[in-house]
């Protein structure tokens, strides 16, 4: 399973610049923007909404994707598409398909790891159960 989540936005980095959970997380593909220029979505005017980023510890798992001005469905119009999308929310939809299409094209490389996974997972939830268990008895 992959998890893609948005970065998060800011106005004059405020509340934080940084990437916000679950973002954050190890573990997620945090998506953050890069606007058709090519210049970072980051930093921007104090009236413009701009894309979270950093610490240096997270963004090796972070990249950019286009935002903003990118297609967006207007809710409640099924047929309406405006070009208004931004923020890292509009820019996690390119990552997510992405890597999808990534995982696709490896797919015979994850056939070898995928009995090695789900014991890894199995052992995971095992010990998750393990200690809910401990903790009720220590409740009791």
């Amino acid at each position: 399973m992959v998890v893609v989540t948005a970065a998060g936005n800011n106005y004059a980095n405020k509340p934080t610049r940084f990437v916000v959970y679950p973002g954050r997380f190890g573990r997620v593909i945090a998506a953050c923007g890069v606007m058709a220029d090519g210049s970072p979505y980051a930093n921007l005017p104090m009236n413009r909404m701009a894309g979270n980023y950093g610490p240096n510890s997270k963004m090796r798992t972070a990249i950019a994707a286009y935002t903003p001005n990118v297609p967006w469905a207007r809710f409640g119009e099924p047929t309406v598409v405006d070009f208004d999308g931004n923020g890292t929310s509009a820019a996690t939809p390119q990552v997510a398909a992405a890597a999808a299409l990534w995982i696709e094209k490896h797919r015979a490389e994850f056939g070898r790891l995928s009995g090695k996974l789900d014991a890894r997972r199995g052992g995971a939830q095992g010990a998750v159960r393990q200690r809910g268990q401990r903790r009720r008895r220590l409740r009791s």
